[in-house]
């Protein structure tokens, strides 16, 4: 057996140690837009340049992303955070769905829009631009400790995995209640 073919097996291993573990994971949870298109000529109006779209895709961001990436190896993926009460949120709550993800622990808020991250990007893939979309602003515990007892309702997680990107998803108090 060659170094390479033993680091194959080791890593096939290691992923599959992901199968059916049970995973909570909290915090910020956003949605990554990704617009992609050819520049050829800037603006009229402005110096800048003009992307002719020719796609556009959402994905899960922040600790939806790292949901999704669990979820991909096999684990079974129980997601708690806030998303804001509007078509974000909902696609948030939709590509939950599509990924296997149990989004029971997601609170929906209206007082807030979903954080969501629009990258434009040009020829080669060049980022050009991002738009935000964003309330910074502490979770309190009254709102995240009803999430958290969503979570507690099914099996207890193999493990706990927080994702902080200082959205106030995740204050001490809300910490110190999941672990």
């Amino acid at each position: 057996m060659t170094a390479a073919t033993s680091n194959r097996a080791d890593l096939a291993a290691l992923v599959g140690r992901f199968r059916d573990t049970r995973v909570w994971v909290a915090g910020d949870i956003m949605l990554d837009d990704y617009v992609k298109g050819d520049v050829d000529r800037i603006s009229p109006e402005a110096p800048i340049q003009v992307v002719h779209v020719r796609k556009s895709k959402p994905f899960l961001g922040g600790a939806g992303n790292v949901a999704r990436q669990l979820a991909t190896l096999g684990a079974r993926v129980r997601l708690c955070g806030m998303v804001g009460d509007d078509d974000a949120g909902s696609t948030i709550l939709e590509m939950c769905a599509d990924h296997g993800i149990d989004s029971s622990g997601i609170g929906r808020l209206g007082s807030i829009p979903t954080t969501r991250k629009m990258r434009v990007l040009g020829q080669r893939y060049q980022q050009l631009l991002r738009l935000d979309w964003e309330e910074k602003q502490p979770h309190p515990p009254e709102l995240t400790h009803p999430l958290i007892d969503r979570l507690a309702q099914g099996s207890d997680p193999d493990v706990v995995l927080l994702s902080d990107y200082a959205k106030g998803f995740l204050e001490r108090e809300t910490v110190e209640t999941l672990c």
